[in-house]
């Protein structure tokens, strides 16, 4: 049970950092190192393909869209075209491309705040992990110690790539 919960939070730890990473205390995450960038806006089946598109034209064929559950939300309640059957997002996949749901794709702040979307070829993408899973205690830490508890942190060395920006394009302006 214990290895399981230190398991979950590391990986969701390296799942964030290869999202949002700022390239300095953690891996460069694929908002920064993409290069693409899109635009939905209110989500339409023309603006979908328009997306994929501009991706094939760049040679690059997505095997994913990753996305928040609000802008899942929005495509899976808004029509491919009015007054026909079906809607963007259905049986999990977005114009034939399986759909991620994660929360750990933060919408983007502002006023209003706007739904992300990344789509692209994640076999692109390479992880690099050396050394091991270190698991360092300190029974003496000021806060734990008072309290009659062992503090432990968890750590792990790793760095993700993408081998081509180009492979993933970001779009932030989903409205919600």
């Amino acid at each position: 049970l214990v290895r399981d919960d230190f398991i979950n939070v590391v990986s969701l730890a390296i799942d964030k950092a290869m999202i949002h990473g700022d390239g300095l205390k953690e891996p460069e995450g694929l908002l920064t190192a993409a290069t693409g960038t899109g635009t939905l806006g209110a989500p339409t089946w023309a603006k979908v393909l328009a997306v994929l598109q501009a991706l094939a034209l760049k040679n690059i064929t997505p095997n994913a869209w990753l996305t928040h559950p609000e802008v899942a939300t929005v495509l899976r309640k808004t029509l491919r075209e009015s007054g026909l059957p079906g809607y963007l997002l259905e049986n999990g996949q977005l114009a034939g491309v399986p759909v991620a749901v994660t929360n750990q794709l933060a919408k983007k702040a502002g006023a209003p705040a706007t739904g992300r979307i990344i789509v692209g070829d994640f076999s692109e993408t390479f992880v690099g992990t050396w050394g091991s899973v270190d698991v360092v205690t300190n029974m003496y830490a000021e806060g734990p110690f008072s309290r009659g508890a062992v503090q432990v942190r968890i750590l792990t060395t790793c760095d993700m790539v993408p081998r081509r920006e180009d492979a993933f394009t970001v779009i932030d302006d989903v409205t919600l």
